[in-house]
């Protein structure tokens, strides 16, 4: 069974025929950063996502069930794959925003969802000449979004596109104002933000040439604003798919926990994606699965929220040795001795410092440093 990888994460890996997936989506960091986080308490809590929201929700609790959006989408979704989805799940709200919840009694083990990949939106279905575009599948992806949006009650997909977050309940930093990114100016989320944001209107520009031409229905009053919320919810939604990117109804309303076993799976022979339990749930408990060993940096990018005390998550430092500093071709050695990248501008301080990612892993209740590509490391040794 294959292991999808949700958008979520930053580098491609190669794809197993059967593997584990993981999903790009709580506080919201605008409500959370702060410049001295509290020590994480031994032992640290479930990695469940946090969210403010205004929603009515019951935390982790029993859902709080939106009959009149998306109290049918289980049966009609059934309808359209001509199978059954889940009988153990159903959708219903959280603090989290929708959610799946148990329905009844489940055991470690059991197959609690099984969505067929012909209820699955992929690039496919796109019009050639717009899938032959030069953008990226999240842009071909967003641009079927926007035509089902377009379409409306008319959509074969409108009790899905429905159930989908409006842009007042996207919380990933493309949507925040410039203020707000003022507090996150000196981590890497704020330049991927920016690198992020760029992308986006430059296949904006592509997408949109394509769909005048070819679905001006589509393009028409089309706005920046409507493909970054498209582009948003497929890089927070979709999974990795033997077509590149596959949104994957229902599933996508599973949330995260950190550290959570259980994962969507793709099995490419029989043609679905399944979730298997990775513990007991008792009825109108929420259900909980792992996007991935994701960072709170690509948390925040890609869902727009944090994880307290998260054991994946890195820092990135930056430095810089100036050429004129005596000790400069012994720090260059040890730095090139430990597979650091050097750029030809290293040394020069009125260009950007270098910068290696340091993670932060927590064994015993005793923390150490292990710096990305290096061993065991001091921190002084760069100071």
């Amino acid at each position: 069974m294959l292991c999808p990888s949700r958008l979520a994460k930053l580098r491609p890996l190669p794809r197993p025929l059967l593997a584990a997936a993981r999903r790009h989506r709580g506080v919201d960091l605008r409500c959370a950063i702060s410049s001295s986080p509290p020590p994480p308490p031994p032992p640290p809590p479930p990695q469940v996502r946090l969210r403010t929201t205004s929603s009515s929700s019951t935390g982790l609790g029993m859902p709080s069930v939106d009959e009149e959006e998306c109290g049918d989408f289980l049966p009609w979704l059934e309808r359209k794959a001509g199978a059954e989805v889940s009988p153990f799940l159903s959708v219903g709200k959280s603090a989290y925003g929708r959610s799946l919840f148990a329905s009844k009694s489940i055991r470690a083990g059991d197959s609690i969802l099984k969505v067929p990949f012909n209820v699955e939106i992929s690039p496919d279905d796109l019009l050639p000449e717009i899938r032959s575009c030069k953008v990226g599948n999240v842009a071909k992806l967003a641009a079927i979004v926007l035509k089902e949006q377009k379409m409306g009650q008319d959509s074969e997909w409108a009790p899905y596109i429905r159930c989908l977050p409006q842009p007042e309940e996207m919380h990933s930093t493309v949507f925040w104002s410039d203020e707000e990114l003022e507090m996150i100016k000196e981590s890497s989320v704020y330049q991927r933000t920016i690198d992020r944001k760029v992308g986006m209107e430059r296949e904006f520009s592509v997408l949109r040439h394509a769909l005048d031409c070819h679905l001006p229905e589509v393009s028409k009053d089309m706005k920046f604003e409507d493909f970054m919320h498209a582009c948003a919810l497929v890089e927070s939604r979709a999974w990795e798919s033997s077509k590149g990117y596959s949104l994957v109804p229902f599933a996508d309303f599973l949330n995260h926990d950190g550290l959570a076993k259980a994962v969507l799976l793709r099995d490419e022979q029989k043609q679905f994606s399944e979730v298997i339990a990775d513990h007991n749930y008792a009825p109108g408990e929420q259900v909980l699965i792992s996007y991935g060993k994701l960072s709170n940096a690509v948390l925040l990018l890609d869902f727009g929220f944090t994880i307290p005390h998260n054991i994946y998550d890195e820092v990135q430092i930056q430095f810089n040795v100036p050429l004129q500093d005596p000790l400069y071709e012994m720090k260059l050695y040890l730095l090139q001795r430990h597979c650091l990248q050097i750029t030809h501008n290293f040394g020069i301080s009125k260009c950007p410092a270098d910068s290696f990612t340091i993670k932060l892993v927590l064994m015993l209740y005793f923390p150490y440093i292990r710096c990305h590509k290096f061993e065991t490391v001091s921190i002084g040794m760069f100071l």
